[in-house]
Parts: C-alpha cells; structure tokens; sequence
C-alpha cells in the first residue's frame, strides 16, 4: 500500500464525529506516528510503499480509534499547538 492509498483508507475509516472534527488530518497523524516520519514528508512522498509493520499499525490504531479509544492512548502522545 502507497502513502497516498493509506491516507484515504484512512479518511474513509474514521468517521466524521465529534471528536473527530477532521479524519484526513487525523488519519495524517497516525500514519506519520506508525512511521515515525513528519507529517510533511508523507505529503510529499505519497508514492512511497508502506512497510508492512506500518501498515500492521496504523490499521489497527484505525480500528481501535473507530471502536471509540482516544488517539492519544493509541500513538502515545498528544500534540498541541504543533508540539
């Protein structure tokens, strides 16, 4: 799977709710934290093969987050005003 096809499985999964005001911006940061990659830089390389491991992780983090869990237990941090 491609940076760009993960992203929209992503926005496709989770749901627009409260709570989750923006599921591409929050499908972004939980690929960026599975890859432990910037967030810029799957922008800019939406071509790129995701590792299976990537992969394996950021699907199950779309799973539990779509079963109600916080997605800052799934990634482990809690990012504000971008830090």
């Amino acid at each position: 799977m491609k940076t760009a096809e993960a992203l929209a499985k992503g926005s496709e999964t989770l749901p627009q709710r409260e709570g989750i005001p923006d599921p591409r911006r929050e499908a972004l940061w939980f690929l960026a934290a599975a890859w432990g990659e910037k967030e810029p830089t799957l922008r800019l390389r939406s071509e790129r093969e995701l590792p299976v491991e990537v992969e394996r992780r950021y699907g199950g983090w779309l799973e539990r987050r779509v079963a109600g869990e916080p997605a800052h237990h799934l990634t482990g941090t809690c990012p504000f005003w971008g830090r």
